[in-house]
């Protein structure tokens, strides 16, 4: 048996902790050498009497090779610190994990992604702009990082994925228990499809426990270069993550929201205190240059339809616009009704319109044109010129509009 099962094996004993381990490779020449120590061994390396009966007592009751054999059937590849294979980068977060546990390759790309994270209960505005960024990033070979969670972090792995790009999913639980049967399905195809893996700093079988889940935090923000947070709010666990990447030295990016959203109220405090504020990807790649590892190609020309396809039209402002003059190659997807009113309001102006003058020819308030402008923005529909918008003139890196029936 290797002495990377020992390390297994001793991951599996409670009350050890991060200063235990250290005791044993301090004190015994292999992992293995100390799994068969004796009491007295164990108290000369520095374990009190109690903790020493206990490791004993725990040691006795497992299998060793039922530790084996669980790796094995779950295909979970153990790696402690110090062996080839275990980030170097985790050195620097607090506590390093003792043993690293993965199902899928980890590549040295990943370790220069961007982890996004953001609330469960987002909104429709958070979803999309989570989607849209995290597209751009997977094909510009952004790794995107994130914990398979419901909300902003289970849209972010699941988009990267779709998007034909790398994605790791870092749990605070084992391996082999994926709560939800959609989790299970997102992390097959995470491992089965070769775009990235799935990592736990606890071993098959561990179940979650809330000091667990900051733990993980630790692990989301310390295994990439940067943190993008879509929606959050002040109080939540997307800031502990934060928190963590500060306390790193990792880049943090935020996306604004709305100024009376609860979801928003954490990125637009984050905003306010320093933060990059992301409403396009180049925010972050600017930032973090090498994090891509490939150019975004021109995924098509025309407007790309719900079933994947594309069309070979251009429109009038009944729905998707790409009339008025401009080249299929210039077409302008838009979503709802309110983006459709905006690109009209701009194109017939024929110069940049500040958020008044859209609002005058829009007839649509103030208050509800800061989402759709923000978002209009991070699609590349729209950008900012001084204090008023403009339509982008160049060709369009499209999503799949909201069509309407019969479209």
């Amino acid at each position: 048996m290797s002495d990377v099962q020992y390390w297994v094996a001793f991951d599996h004993i409670k009350g050890l902790g991060p200063r235990g381990y250290s005791k044993l490779r301090a004190g015994f020449a292999s992992m293995e050498a100390a799994w068969h120590a004796t009491r007295a061994d164990l108290e000369h390396a520095g374990f009190g009497r109690e903790l020493a009966t206990s490791i004993i007592e725990q040691r006795d009751e497992l299998s060793l090779d039922d530790v084996a054999s669980r790796l094995e059937r779950h295909q979970v590849r153990a790696i402690p610190q110090g062996f080839d294979g275990y980030p170097a980068k985790l050195m620097d977060v607090e506590k390093p994990p003792n043993v690293l546990y993965l199902k899928g390759e980890l590549l040295e790309q990943d370790l220069r992604g961007v982890t996004v994270v953001g609330t469960r209960k987002c909104t429709q505005y958070g979803k999309s702009v989570c989607a849209e960024l995290v597209s751009k990033l997977a094909k510009r070979g952004v790794t995107v990082i994130s914990d398979l969670e419901r909300g902003i972090d289970a849209i972010a792995n699941r988009t990267a994925l779709e998007a034909g790009g790398r994605t790791v999913v870092v749990t605070a639980y084992g391996l082999d228990r994926m709560k939800q049967s959609r989790d299970q399905q997102s992390a097959r195809d995470i491992v089965d499809s070769g775009q990235g893996c799935l990592i736990s700093e606890f071993p098959p079988g561990s179940r979650s426990h809330r000091s667990q889940l900051r733990l993980r935090n630790r692990l989301l923000s310390g295994l990439a270069a940067g943190v993008l947070v879509v929606e959050a709010p002040k109080k939540s666990g997307t800031m502990l993550t934060v928190r963590c990447a500060l306390d790193q030295g990792r880049e943090v990016f935020a996306v604004p929201g709305r100024a009376d959203s609860a979801q928003s109220e954490g990125t637009n405090w984050l905003i306010s205190q320093g933060a990059k504020v992301v409403t396009q990807v180049d925010d972050i790649l600017d930032e973090l240059p090498d994090a891509a590892t490939s150019v975004e190609g021109v995924a098509s020309r025309g407007l790309k339809l719900r079933d994947g396809s594309y069309s070979d039209h251009n429109h009038d402002s009944s729905g998707t616009v790409g009339g008025r003059g401009r080249s299929r190659d210039e077409a302008i997807v838009v979503e709802t009704e309110e983006e459709r009113q905006i690109v009209d309001a701009v194109l017939s102006a024929g110069h940049p319109l500040n958020v008044d003058e859209i609002a005058i020819e829009t007839g649509i308030c103030v208050d509800k044109l800061g989402a759709s402008l923000s978002m209009m923005e991070i699609k590349g529909c729209l950008r900012k010129v001084g204090t008023g918008y403009e339509i982008v003139d160049s060709g369009q890196r499209l999503i799949a509009p909201l069509l309407k029936d019969g479209f």
